[in-house]
């Protein structure tokens, strides 16, 4: 199954996790799994990790694939203070592990 990238651009905080939810809904419409593209995002808050694991949660219900790509190490550390490090990043590289 097909899988899309999308682009989240700096849509991680609380006041833009609506406008995030509306897109992330928009793309799960049609068939095939998820990649969020973080790359631009520096900052996670916990409104936007919650529409994050609404969406991979679909997913997974769906038998779907979703990941995360291009994640900062402060994204990456809030994910690991929350404990959720393998099941958003499994099975996707994220483009600075290569120099760690």
């Amino acid at each position: 199954m097909e899988c899309r990238t999308v682009c989240i651009g700096d849509m991680l905080d609380i006041y833009s996790a609506g406008s995030l939810a509306e897109l992330l809904r928009q793309v799960l419409r049609a068939p095939g799994g998820l990649v969020a593209d973080l790359g631009e995002s520096e900052y996670l808050h916990t409104a936007a990790l919650q529409v994050l694991l609404a969406a991979r949660r679909q997913c997974e219900a769906e038998g779907r694939e979703f990941g995360l790509i291009g994640v900062s190490p402060s994204v990456r550390r809030h994910l690991e203070l929350a404990g959720l490090v393998e099941g958003f990043l499994s099975g996707h590289q994220m483009p600075n592990e290569a120099s760690q």
